[in-house]
């Protein structure tokens, strides 16, 4: 604190004590010759005089606890912020979910027109909901959510379910149900605008990226972009090795 802010410090904490003083003195004195005096005149001024006194007090009381909320408010968020910062300065590896951890779907150099989706539904569990689909060399190709398979399966189930009756008797005496392609999803996707390729549904950084140049990468690419992929170099060919979704992230920025 410089000697000029000090000296100011110094003259509003004597105003402030003198206010307070001179308003104590005042009602003490008129207390007490109205008590002892008892006359109408004097009741007049006390009860006139009183509220001035409390607007004083009200005042200087306002002033203090008030001014040193906003600067403890202000010092927590500056606090908070600088938190933020520095969190977002460090490399994303720091936060990745690694590899090892990530269930995911390996194409084994399958085309997406001979893998049943079935195969894909049963990877999912209730707190794997989101599925990165690997190359064979385990490069991301993509990242497909449950919640789009659940959308993609009740429009085809309303569009069986208005076909032939006959058809659909025959379907369940037999027992036969229809079973879908990993193509006949992603093209039914396309169709839609929803597309889960890199750019679209994820984007990919290395792992020395910093996890604020990231999420503004994510945050570029759209609303639909909800994830962070990471290679060691950022290489869109290189093995997986992390990967970061949008609620982990914010749960670190947040936390």
């Amino acid at each position: 604190m410089s000697e000029a802010d000090k000296n100011s410090k110094e003259s509003r904490n004597t105003i402030a004590f003198l206010v307070l003083a001179a308003s104590f003195v005042i009602v003490g004195l008129l207390a007490a010759l109205t008590i002892i005096f008892s006359k109408d005149d004097l009741c007049n001024v006390f009860n006139l005089m009183l509220p001035v006194i409390a607007t004083w007090v009200g005042t200087v009381i306002a002033f203090y606890f008030g001014k040193e909320n906003f600067e403890s408010a202000n010092k927590e968020a500056r606090e908070i912020l600088k938190v933020k910062e520095e969190k977002t300065k460090k490399p994303v590896e720091v936060i990745m979910k690694r590899i090892f951890d990530i269930t995911s779907f390996d194409l084994e150099g399958r085309k997406e027109e001979d893998i049943q989706l079935d195969k894909l539904i049963e990877k999912y569990t209730e707190s794997a909901n989101r599925l990165p689909v690997l190359n064979a060399d385990s490069s991301p190709k993509y990242m497909i959510h449950r919640s789009s398979i659940n959308d993609f399966l009740l429009e085809k189930k309303g569009k069986e379910d208005t076909e032939d009756k006959k058809d659909d008797q025959n379907d369940d005496k037999n027992g036969k149900k229809k079973s879908y392609t990993l193509k006949e999803f992603i093209d039914f996707c396309k169709s839609k605008d929803k597309e889960f390729v890199i750019g679209k549904s994820f984007v990919i950084v290395s792992e020395n990226t910093t996890i604020e140049d990231a999420k503004r990468k994510m945050e570029a690419a759209g609303s639909f972009c909800q994830d962070i992929f990471i290679t060691k170099n950022g290489g869109e060919n290189e093995p997986l090795t992390g990967w970061i979704s949008n609620l982990r992230l914010s749960r670190y920025l947040t936390g």
